[in-house]
């Protein structure tokens, strides 16, 4: 098979464009046909009008069988057109008819003049078919660029309103020549509603300050970049944007317009703000904490210092006993207030890890409230305040822990003693406010607080108006478990002042419960003194020592022991009834000890306790597991273990 045109296929096939159908495309066996069959029908039908013309115009029907076969079949079929009809009518139209030879001039002329006439014709016809496929090849082209254009018109537009960035065309008119969904709703407008519309109509508001920009990247081609805008918006309110517009250049380098783009930030400058805001956080928490370790070792060294002076004063009085008896006091008050600073700090702890339970019961708020008071009565004395409590007629009851309730109570009473200064008042109020509440109000003439820092007073660490008058201030974590404490009863505490110099109220609210019914009166147990064999375990000597001794002095036989394995062996040799066990213990702990010691013959009858430095509810949650009867923390609360011990003592065979 061979092509028509093949120098034209070959010039366009790498394009994609093939040439036309038809004249353009044939065998020899087809062109030969064409040509039989149009000198064919042009010698029948000169044939058929031989009889009227005779030997006239014998190539007349020939001429068209040539126009036809060329505008057919091409160049080669009107050339065998040409050259077929040539042969016909000189042989059966032409005198001598049915010979080739020529005996008149003018018949030799209308041969040559058929030859010439025939091959202008063919050279006619194929210039047309030329001329006809360049064409179709030109449209086609056309078409395959149209094609082109649309499908990276639509490319384009698929990359447009598939990014999450804003994007737009704008003319030199700055007009919206093509726009992306995502702009579109940034705008608050469709994207029809861009098309052919100015800035002007778009974003009036913000027109006049993007046109200058616009302008400037027309006229120098310098693109902008890296702008941020913010706007507010209905209903999203304040947005924050990162615009850049670059020039959009034609196919001659010309600036004809700029393509903006634009990407919303307002995600990102909220995280950074709140980063801004945690750093911030951080580096007050980091400042509080600082202040915090200044004023711990500020109110450990208070309490300690009367300590070290009175031990120096033991030791060069002699016998006075008066003197040692003053000393005792001193040591015992200091004591009690590290005892507190150590225990405030562990309730802040469980407090803050939500390890703070309660012990919930019906407790009349009166008695708690004058015990706070009490609690209160020596410090006001030595500071000449006078405390007032104003107490409704009967009795109002809550359900809570008595214990951590005197605690708020003991706090807010406390703070408005050394806030106050000497001679100040301090006015305790109960009064029930209805609706199954009652209101506790602890108000003082003391420094009072600045309205700014009314809102963090509660807040761990604050120390609110410290100064070096009021450096007794506390560690700043008094009020927090005020605060959560009122919390976890579901009542509320609020505080109040006029101002610096003019006082402070404190408020808190508690729901009521009605009366619980008496309970029948229980006969008192019999409480024996009956000194106990006591073995004291702890690493620290000085510690099991003066522990020993004490309990001597109560009557009870003791031994020490400095870790776990010697624990054991003095068990085994001294048959203790009590044993005191320190937690952190050297080769054996405490919790291994008393294990051991419940596996034991006899182990399940010994009175086990856990003496130890950690007092969390986890805590003395592996000491119940272990086997302990008991757990105290340190420093021992005396009494508390005393009566232990004569229970025990009691009730021991």
């Amino acid at each position: 098979m061979e092509h028509r045109w093949p120098e034209t296929e070959s010039a366009y096939a790498p394009m994609g464009v093939r040439p036309p159908a038809g004249p353009v495309s044939g065998t020899r066996v087809q062109d030969a046909l064409i040509s039989v069959v149009a000198v064919g029908l042009a010698w029948a039908v000169r044939a058929f009008v031989d009889p009227y013309i005779g030997d006239l115009y014998p190539f007349a029907t020939f001429f068209l069988a040539v126009v036809a076969a060329a505008l057919v079949g091409g160049l080669r079929t009107g050339l065998l057109a040409t050259a077929l009809g040539f042969a016909i009518s000189w042989y059966w139209f032409i005198p001598p008819r049915g010979t080739f030879r020529l005996t008149e001039p003018q018949a030799l002329y209308g041969l040559v003049l058929y030859a010439a006439v025939s091959l202008a014709i063919v050279a006619f016809g194929e210039g047309m078919r030329r001329a006809q496929q360049r064409v179709h090849v030109q449209q086609q082209l056309l078409r395959q660029r149209e094609a082109e254009s649309r499908a990276a018109a639509d490319e384009l537009q698929s990359i447009y309103d598939a990014s999450p960035v804003g994007m737009a065309l704008i003319d030199r008119n700055l007009r919206y020549v093509r726009i992306n969904s995502r702009l579109a709703e940034i705008n608050g407008r469709s994207v029809a509603d861009h098309l052919g519309k100015t800035i002007f109509e778009v974003i009036p508001e913000a027109a006049a300050t993007v046109e200058p920009l616009l302008r400037g990247i027309l006229e120098t081609g310098e693109p902008v970049t890296g702008l941020e805008a913010s706007v507010v918006t209905e209903p999203a309110g304040l947005r924050h944007f990162w615009v850049s517009w670059f020039p959009l250049r034609g196919s001659t380098g010309e600036i004809v317009g700029v393509n903006a783009l634009i990407m919303e930030i307002t995600d990102r400058k909220r995280d950074e703000d709140r980063i801004r805001e945690l750093v911030q956080e951080l580096t007050i928490a980091d400042r509080r904490k600082d202040e915090f370790l200044a004023v711990l070792a500020h109110e450990l060294r208070g309490p300690l210092a009367p300590i070290v002076n009175v031990l120096e004063l033991l030791a060069t009085s002699g016998g006075d006993e008066a003197l040692r008896e003053e000393a005792r006091e001193i040591i015992r008050r200091q004591v009690d207030q590290l005892v507190r600073l150590v225990d405030d700090l562990l309730d802040v702890s469980r407090i803050t890890r939500d390890k703070l339970t309660l012990r919930l019961e019906h407790v009349e708020l009166g008695s708690l409230v004058r015990q706070a008071v009490e609690n209160c009565r020596l410090a006001a004395e030595q500071a000449r305040h006078r405390i007032t409590l104003d107490v409704p007629p009967g009795p109002v009851y809550v359900n809570g822990d008595p214990v951590r309730l005197t605690q708020v109570f003991t706090n807010l009473i406390g703070n408005a003693c050394k806030y106050t200064p000497s001679g100040g008042g301090v006015a305790v109020r109960i009064a029930p406010e209805g609706a199954g509440r009652v209101v506790v109000t602890v108000r003082d003439t003391g420094i009072g607080i600045a309205a700014e820092d009314l809102d963090r007073v509660f807040e761990m660490f604050a120390q609110v108006g410290r100064s070096l008058e009021w450096s007794h201030g506390g560690l700043g974590i008094g009020l927090t478990l005020v605060k959560r404490l009122v919390e976890m009863h579901g009542g509320t505490v609020a505080v109040h002042s006029e101002g610096v110099g003019r006082g402070s109220e404190f408020t808190v609210r508690l729901p009521t419960v009605p009366a619980p019914v008496p309970a029948d009166p229980q006969p008192a147990g019999r409480v024996a003194t009956t000194g106990r064999r006591i073995l004291v375990v702890d690493d620290s000597p000085d510690t099991a020592a003066s522990l020993a001794l004490l309990l001597r002095h109560a009557g009870h036989e003791t031994k020490t022991a400095g870790d776990g394995e010697e624990a054991l062996a003095l068990v085994s040799s001294f048959h203790p009834d009590v044993v005191l066990l320190d937690i952190g213990l050297p080769k054996l702990n405490g919790y291994e000890v008393c294990r051991r010691l419940r596996e034991r013959p006899g182990g399940a009858e010994l009175l086990i306790i856990a003496i130890s430095g950690w007092g969390q509810d986890e805590d003395r949650r592996k000491s119940q597991e272990a086997g302990f009867d008991a757990h105290f923390v340190k420093p021992v609360d005396h009494a508390a273990l005393g009566e232990l011990l004569a229970r025990a003592t009691a009730t021991a065979p």
